[in-house]
């Protein structure tokens, strides 16, 4: 296992916006899987220097993990819709209460193609998303054809998963017991519809922050992409577009 990663700033096209993020790998350049990290929602926090989705991104690929971390539209140095740029804390308000999430699609379809162009045909690729990112993650699933789809601390309080109800991808949802956005009984009924292979980790002692406890996530989701392993490692065709 490396004791090193590195990281890049890229740059790519999602419907006609330039988004940012940054793309970890380990040091020997050669991983053996991928994985898109989706963040949560930005009034929570909701941006690729997240806390979970720092360590997230770094974390993995120290497991010999290539990821790539995004900021949504509007969101940092991405661009965004001009309703977003005059407005957005309106503009992200109105798309939770209305549920727009849809609007955020071309998002992760443009980081998953910028992601996917930077690695190996053979490396296994996978969505790992966070709050908000694990519903994207089960929305954008059935175009883009992940190899499996992680869900951390799905916010189902809120909001039901039937996107993943009949994804017959590899599934992780990870999750703690003292979580407020997470609804366990709701969940239990939703977990049980979804076909096979599933797999449901509880992190107890834990809320839907994370805050010190990030670093529980890695090891059950890194033995989790260890089930989508091909072909053994494979290196890295190339940076995304590193703005200096």
């Amino acid at each position: 296992m490396p004791d090193a990663v590195f990281e890049e700033y890229v740059e790519f096209d999602a419907d006609g916006l330039s988004l940012e993020g940054v793309l970890t790998y380990p040091q020997d350049g050669a991983p053996r899987r991928a994985a898109l990290i989706l963040a949560p929602h930005p009034h929570f926090g909701g941006n690729m220097d997240n806390n979970v989705v720092l360590h997230l991104a770094r974390g993995l690929a120290r497991m010999d993990t290539v990821t790539l971390r995004f900021n949504y539209r509007g969101i940092g140095r991405s661009e965004g819709p001009p309703e977003a740029a005059l407005r957005p804390y309106q503009y992200w308000d109105s798309l939770e209460r209305e549920c727009r999430y849809e609007e955020l699609l071309p998002d992760v379809s443009g980081a998953w193609f910028a992601l996917k162009r930077c690695v190996d045909a053979s490396v296994p690729l996978a969505m790992v998303g966070y709050s908000l990112g694990a519903i994207l993650g089960g929305m954008a699933a059935p175009a883009l054809a992940p190899d499996g789809v992680a869900a951390v601390c799905p916010p189902t309080q809120r909001l039901y998963l039937a996107s993943y109800d009949s994804l017959p991808q590899s599934k992780v949802f990870l999750h703690g017991d003292r979580d407020f956005a997470f609804d366990a009984g709701a969940f239990s009924v939703e977990y049980e519809r979804m076909p096979e292979p599933r797999q449901r980790v509880l992190l107890k002692g834990t809320d839907h922050f994370l805050r010190k406890e990030e670093a529980r996530l890695i090891p059950p989701l890194a033995d989790w992409l260890a089930t989508l392993d091909a072909r053994g490692p494979r290196p890295l065709r190339g940076e995304l577009g590193v703005r200096r």
